[in-house]
């Protein structure tokens, strides 16, 4: 059946497998395979990256937990679960984007800079879509 709120419920849902694929597959992937590799790619100590690898996971699961949960409060109807759902998502998208780009600006080499600074802004502003979208009141007209 097709409510009112099924396309933010999907909306939510894609951010979340984004969000904990961005986690598992690339982050993790980095810190427990090919750290080393990957420092020398962004031109920081070993030590740096494993540091902006952990902040970057912890970023992506406040983003993609809060994404699950607004997700689960618009499948079972339930306002409190998608407002915490929904501000996660949005403090964690936001926060990551403000790293990413505090990140290339600060710490990354500059063949990088540019390109990961991007990334930082598209984050925030999916980040500011998901607070829009989530909290619009998705009334629809009879």
């Amino acid at each position: 059946m097709w409510r009112a709120h099924t396309p933010r419920m999907l909306f939510f849902l894609f951010i979340a497998f984004l969000m904990l694929s961005e986690l598992w597959l690339s982050n993790w992937g980095s810190l427990t395979t090919n750290l080393e590799g990957t420092a020398a790619l962004l031109g920081l100590s070993v030590a740096a990256e494993r540091t902006r690898l952990y902040i970057l996971i912890v970023l992506d699961a406040v983003g993609g937990g809060g994404a699950l949960l607004a997700t689960i409060g618009f499948l079972v109807n339930q306002p409190r679960l998608q407002t915490i759902g929904i501000w996660l998502t949005t403090v964690g998208l936001v926060l990551y984007g403000g790293y990413q780009v505090t990140s290339a600006l600060r710490q990354l080499a500059p063949p990088l800079t540019g390109t990961i600074a991007l990334i930082g802004v598209i984050y925030i502003a999916v980040g500011i879509v998901a607070y829009i979208v989530g909290t619009r009141t998705g009334r629809v007209k009879s």
